[in-house]
């Protein structure tokens, strides 16, 4: 993994195969844009009543606040099983975060 999209992408992934319904983070190009990054279980967003949401600090390689990473994940009637699985993802956040990613192969922030 050496670039921010690829990054993003191995989040998605892991969130879908860990049963999340939804990520969202808003980020800053290196332009000053503003956007947001969203992916969706199935690409659909969810109308389920029993969510758990969670916000994640994630750090930025570059200077300033660290950016937030939005999590839904459906409790499915057992909200300790939904927080077992955001605690694991966030483990996976930290061994795995952006910093990790190489200066060379950094488009960060780029569209796709």
């Amino acid at each position: 993994m050496e670039t921010f999209n690829q990054w993003w992408q191995a989040v998605s992934k892991t969130a879908d195969i860990m049963g999340f319904l939804n990520l969202s983070m808003p980020i800053i190009n290196r332009d000053g844009n503003t956007r947001t990054l969203n992916w969706w279980q199935n690409g659909e967003s969810s109308d389920s009543n029993d969510v758990l949401k969670v916000s994640l600090p994630v750090q930025d390689r570059r200077a300033g606040p660290k950016l937030s990473l939005n999590i839904e994940v459906c409790g499915n009637n057992c909200l300790e099983s939904a927080g077992r699985r955001v605690a694991l993802f966030t483990r996976l956040m930290d061994e795995y975060d952006i910093t990790i990613l190489s200066e060379k192969g950094n488009t960060r922030h780029s569209e796709h």
